[in-house]
């Protein structure tokens, strides 16, 4: 599938809004960007960043794994590949 600059905003969304369903509400979505970077073997992926608010509990392995299962056909559904999804906290994103 090939990816442009146009579906990053959607992907974004698509994550934001449906990691919610998979976290508890202390977990605070501060920020959702995704960007497209180039992979090892010459193809794109997209990369997204999840930023929560700090003092949130620890991050369920479990919880995020059933997570990318559940957004994998989604994304096929609209006609981008799953991104690559990293977390962090706002104090770990420089400013």
């Amino acid at each position: 599938m090939t990816t442009d600059h146009a579906t990053l905003g959607h992907v974004s969304d698509l994550v934001r809004t449906e990691l919610t369903g998979y976290l508890s509400d202390a977990f605070v979505i501060a920020e959702v960007t995704s960007e497209i970077m180039p992979g090892p073997d010459g193809d794109d992926y997209i990369r997204t960043v999840v930023i929560f608010e700090d003092d949130h509990p620890e991050l369920d392995a479990r919880a995020l794994l059933k997570f990318s299962t559940h957004i994998d056909p989604l994304c096929k559904a609209r006609g981008f590949d799953r991104p690559t999804i990293a977390y962090a906290n706002r104090s770990e994103i420089p400013v």
